[in-house]
């Protein structure tokens, strides 16, 4: 007989996952401390469960009260993550840093001074789970909204992305990442 002895089986341990994000909301900030809040609470409405979504403002050195108003606005929103660029660089930086943060499954990027309706996130979950992982990109059509914050639809044979929706994935996110959209 020889001194091996055979090794004791450790049980495994769960390994805690962390919760699937289905979106991350990216938000380049420039000098928007007058529209940021709307903008915010506009996210924040979601019928939509927000352990299922997080929101990166990404501030992009403002000499307005953005950064400080987004930050206060964190306290109570812990799905909110506030950072900034280190020199001012432009919607695309800003995005890019967002996009090198995310958690979520799906981006969705959101301009400073708009806003989503209530239900899109649900809505766009509904729509992406039917669709049995063929997509690459979702587009979805948006309204303008007034200095008041109303909303007017904007018709589809309006719409100035039209033609880009068209595009297959790659060139696509090109495009917008590129800010040529």
């Amino acid at each position: 007989m020889t001194g091996i002895a055979r090794p004791l089986a450790i049980p495994p341990v769960p390994i805690q996952a962390e919760p699937i994000l289905h979106f991350s909301v990216v938000i380049p900030a420039y000098n928007a401390a007058k529209d940021i809040s709307h903008c915010l609470a506009s996210v924040f409405v979601q019928e939509f469960d927000p352990a299922g979504y997080e929101v990166l403002l990404v501030d992009d050195c403002s000499t307005d009260a953005t950064r400080d108003i987004a930050s206060g606005i964190a306290h109570s929103h812990g799905n909110l993550r506030v950072m900034s660029t280190l020199k001012k660089s432009g919607p695309g930086i800003a995005r890019n840093i967002g996009v090198s943060q995310v958690r979520g499954r799906w981006i969705i990027f959101l301009d400073s001074d708009d806003t989503l309706a209530s239900n899109l996130l649900r809505h766009l979950k509904e729509f992406i789970d039917t669709q049995a992982g063929d997509l690459d990109a979702v587009g979805y059509n948006w309204s303008f909204a007034s200095a008041d914050h109303g909303n007017s639809s904007l018709p589809p044979a309006g719409r100035r992305d039209q033609a880009a929706l068209g595009l297959n994935r790659t060139d696509l996110l090109k495009k917008y990442l590129c800010l040529h959209m």
